[in-house]
């Protein structure tokens, strides 16, 4: 009987000697996976915060050359348009009112007094 608890051991210990070194391939594959997958969406999270940083360059370029573009155009614009008179003076005020004349838009003065 003592030889039979004995080979008993041995089995058991070369079954977990085999289970141990067979889950250890099999996790070591999985990490070696995971780890590659992980490589892979660094990789592309890198390559997305660089093409972001290029986008933000570009708009910024963009925005400013749409406002020189708007700067020339307002330019061109103001130099097509005949430039207002000066009014020659100011009509006299009446009782300290400003006149029709003299109010902006030409409108009345709707206000009570």
């Amino acid at each position: 009987m003592n030889s039979e608890v004995w080979q008993a051991v041995a089995v058991m210990a070369v079954a977990g000697a085999l289970a141990w070194l067979a889950s250890r391939w099999w996790y070591l594959r999985r990490l070696r996976q995971m780890s590659r997958q992980m490589n892979k969406l660094d990789a592309t999270h890198q390559n997305t915060l660089r093409m972001a940083e290029q986008a933000r360059k570009q708009i910024g370029e963009l925005q400013a050359q749409a406002a020189d573009y708007r700067r020339q155009i307002v330019a061109a614009e103001q130099a097509r348009r005949p430039r207002a008179q000066q009014p020659a003076a100011a009509a006299p005020m009446r009782h300290g009112v400003p006149t029709f004349a003299e109010r902006p838009g030409g409108w009345a003065d709707t206000q009570p007094l």
